[in-house]
């Protein structure tokens, strides 16, 4: 069955609470993540509406993003500040 995302078969039943912890639950810590960057936009001066929406698309690239690349995402972080920026991005280590 597959009613959201994608279905994987692990190896081993014990692999199922790994497999909850990463993606049942997961939502749950990139809604906080988006929460977090939304607050600072509207305590930066942005509308509500401006906030989240620009939120939603920054979620939505990065994940279109990792999606179509063979590097790990650590890698991708790693370059997103001189790849794509050229500066304006605080390189996060």
């Amino acid at each position: 069955m597959q009613a959201v995302g994608v279905s994987v078969w692990v190896s081993r039943e014990a692999l199922i609470d790994t497999v909850t912890a990463v993606s049942g639950s997961g939502p749950a810590y990139f809604f906080y993540l988006m929460e977090a960057i939304e607050a600072a936009g509207v305590a930066g001066g942005l509308t509500p509406d401006i906030a989240r929406r620009l939120t939603l698309q920054t979620a939505l690239g990065a994940a279109k993003l990792a999606i179509a690349s063979d590097e790990p995402v650590a890698e991708l972080r790693r370059e997103s500040p001189p790849r794509w920026h050229h500066g304006t991005t605080h390189p996060v280590s």
